[in-house]
């Protein structure tokens, strides 16, 4: 006997074993956290396209209530297979408000250790994409690699490998995140039906009480905690860090405007 189940792009797990546990940083996972630690400034993604995803937890209640719907239901060998994708299309976040939200708990909510200010900007032009990942991630990566190693700094991975792999990554992901992908999960859902009553309250995955902003605090958090092994006592001193990178990009920003300004008084002849 067979039976189909495709599961999407797996997140934390919603309740069980623990709320937001999770051993890797995949798919969308690995976006936000490096976003979070000022490592990923750009994203190449459609800003309206949907990312579909799946709390762990319920995509293997998915797969045991599929495996057990196929058990007591004994097809014919002829019947067309039966697929079930663990979707969550009838609760859905686009790629813009994802990665906002992300930003906005990660100055919350900083790690312990960051590169730069958490934020994101996403484009759907792959030119535009490598032009500012170029400015705004890959040369100051070489300058942050540069200066640590003439000080004899330590680094487990140089920062320009990264940003290679980052980069690699965004590219190869990008037939997915330029076009809207919509998966019926209809028999999915009607594995609902098939619980009995006396197995409801272990293995129900009704979406319809869930909210998408509290499923992804569960996700940030229990990322920091289970992967990162965040400190939550340092949470001043983070912040305090924080604010400080926030004062120094506006101080570069400000070097930058008054250096175009200066450029221009030079070029562009005045008269009054």
């Amino acid at each position: 006997m067979w039976v189909g189940l495709n599961p999407f792009m797996i997140i934390s797990s919603i309740a069980e074993p623990v709320v937001g546990w999770i051993d890797n940083v995949n798919g969308p996972i690995g976006l936000m956290v490096a976003t979070g630690k000022g490592v990923t400034l750009v994203t190449l993604a459609y800003k309206d396209s949907t990312p579909d995803f799946m709390p762990v937890d319920l995509s293997i209640k998915g797969m045991i209530l599929a495996a057990y719907h196929r058990g007591i239901h004994n097809s014919p060998s002829d019947k067309p297979l039966t697929v079930y994708n663990s979707s969550s299309v009838k609760k859905s976040i686009t790629n813009n408000k994802l990665m906002q939200f992300a930003v906005k708990y990660f100055r919350l909510h900083p790690f312990d250790e960051i590169l730069w200010k958490p934020r994101i900007y996403s484009t759907s032009s792959k030119r535009l994409f490598k032009i500012l990942v170029i400015i705004q991630q890959v040369l100051p990566a070489i300058l942050i690699d540069f200066l640590l190693e003439t000080t004899g700094k330590p680094q487990k991975i140089k920062l320009v490998k990264l940003q290679q792999k980052i980069f690699s990554a965004m590219m190869e992901l990008s037939f997915f995140t330029l076009q809207t992908w919509t998966f019926k999960n209809t028999n999915f859902l009607n594995l609902l039906t098939q619980i009995p009553d006396s197995e409801k309250d272990d293995f129900d995955f009704n979406f319809d009480n869930i909210n998408v902003e509290d499923i992804f605090i569960n996700v940030l958090t229990g990322t920091q905690k289970y992967l990162f092994n965040t400190n939550t006592m340092k949470t001043k001193q983070a912040k305090n860090r924080l604010e400080k990178l926030i004062w120094l990009e506006r101080i570069l920003i400000t070097l930058f405007f008054v250096f175009i300004t200066w450029c221009l008084y030079l070029i562009i002849p005045f008269r009054f």
